[in-house]
């Protein structure tokens, strides 16, 4: 009888001890807390009036839904309701407000703009915002330093062309012995688009002060860099 008896409060215990770790795991389960998707705030959108082919603006995540919010950023689209497999930027990750950087817009056109955040339950994406970027200008650029001068020959071009959302049909230097030349005085041309160039200013006298610019030409205007003064060599 006694072996019989402890034997059953084996049974007993062995059962308690089971109906307490299913008790436990029960109520583990159900109070392990359920992730949502982020919630992001897609903010006032700045076109820029230097580069109009581009713009900035900001979003926040407000909520990371209980998770880890691992990629934050914005997408943008001609269309309505754009997604991450539109144009896309990414900013970081985590909770916060971040900066929004959008580049190769046309000039002139509507954009549909909305900011997202990610984590493990997936994608979401805040309010959408419109804005439509600057007509096109006339280009900005600037002038390369002259180099390699001789008494009739200088080099120089452009280091850096923006063509401001409108295509470039002429671009080189210009130069005169008084200030602020034009494409009325001496002039290269050194073909189209907005890459960076190097031009060869030729037919110039001997010990003689110059000024020089770059310029580009679109259908919007001249756009002239900045002055360079230099002196050919003396003979």
């Amino acid at each position: 009888m006694f072996i019989s008896y402890s034997n059953t409060m084996k049974s007993n215990l062995l059962n308690n001890q089971t109906t307490i770790f299913l008790i436990l795991l029960l109520v583990v389960t159900t109070c392990k807390k359920k992730i949502e998707l982020p919630v992001v705030n897609t903010e006032q959108v700045k076109v820029t009036t230097t580069y109009i082919t581009s713009a900035v603006g900001k979003g926040t995540v407000v909520n990371d839904g209980g998770g880890t919010v691992f990629e934050r950023g914005a997408c943008w689209s001609t269309i309505k309701n754009p997604t991450i497999n539109d144009k896309r930027y990414v900013n970081g990750y985590g909770l916060g407000s971040f900066d929004i950087y959008m580049d190769g817009l046309f000039a002139n056109t509507l954009y549909y703009l909305r900011t997202y955040a990610r984590n493990q339950a997936g994608i979401n994406y805040g309010n959408q915002i419109q804005f439509t970027t600057l007509p096109p200008i006339a280009p900005i650029l600037m002038t390369a330093s002259v180099s390699n001068i001789t008494e009739t020959t200088a080099v120089s071009g452009a280091s850096w062309i923006n063509d401001n959302g409108d295509q470039i049909t002429t671009k080189g230097v210009c130069w005169s012995t008084t200030n602020n030349p034009t494409i009325s005085d001496n002039k290269t041309e050194n073909g189209t688009g907005a890459g960076e160039f190097v031009s060869n200013v030729t037919g110039l006298l001997p010990g003689t002060i110059y000024y020089l610019r770059a310029y580009a030409i679109n259908n919007k205007g001249i756009g002239y860099g900045e002055e360079i003064s230099f002196m050919t060599l003396s003979q």
